[in-house]
């Protein structure tokens, strides 16, 4: 299972590397973005990699996606990153599937690996983590089921969503009922529907 990381120093490149291989993952890390993108294009890796440095161009998040639809993108932030209080707002915009502190990138690899959720270290103080804890259920969503819960609550259809996420209206329908299994959902068709109408407010305050 391959994975890719694009930092800016090459020491760093160091450390990522050392993290993939922790986790018992293929692929290394890159300073040139040219051979990351080739290498992007070609494997479609699993995993993909970026450094807080990358804050300032969260542009390649979506980049990313359209190149490897499947590829789940990490921020790693490094030790001389910004104080949390300005980290945070920045992380907040990022749409990325996990952030963990390149400390944590190992577990959390391995986390993700076996479809679970990372929660690091970064977040426990953010304001929000309370009200994420009340809803059960929601740290056992995956970065894919979160997506496309986040589209259902903004009133996104299933073709629709299919359309955004780059996935087919089967898959859609397959993480709609992962989701309503693992929110304790019932009822039937339309159930979930039902759910996020009534729990808007709050799955908003979760998606922050």
């Amino acid at each position: 299972m391959p994975a890719l990381a694009l930092c800016r120093y090459r020491l760093t490149t160091i450390l990522l590397t050392s993290a993939i291989h922790q986790a018992g993952l293929s692929g290394h890390a890159h300073v040139e973005e040219i051979n990351f993108w080739a290498q992007l294009r070609t494997e479609k890796p699993h995993f993909a990699i970026l450094t807080d440095e990358y804050l300032d161009n969260l542009a390649l998040v979506s980049t990313i996606r359209s190149y490897s639809p499947n590829t789940q993108v990490i921020l790693c932030v490094l030790p001389d990153a910004l104080p949390p209080g300005q980290l945070l707002p920045l992380l907040n915009a990022a749409d990325v599937d996990s952030i963990c502190t390149i400390h944590e990138l190992a577990d959390c690899l391995r986390s993700l690996m076996t479809g679970g959720f990372f929660l690091s270290s970064l977040l426990t103080t953010y304001s929000a983590y309370n009200t994420r804890e009340s809803l059960l259920g929601w740290h056992d969503l995956t970065p894919c089921e979160r997506r496309v819960l986040q589209k259902l609550v903004e009133g996104q259809t299933g073709p629709q969503i299919a359309d955004a996420l780059c996935i087919s209206p089967k898959t859609v329908n397959n993480h709609k009922a992962k989701i309503a299994l693992k929110l304790n959902v019932g009822g039937g068709p339309g159930s979930l529907i039902k759910f996020v109408l009534l729990n808007r407010d709050r799955l908003l305050t979760l998606f922050g």
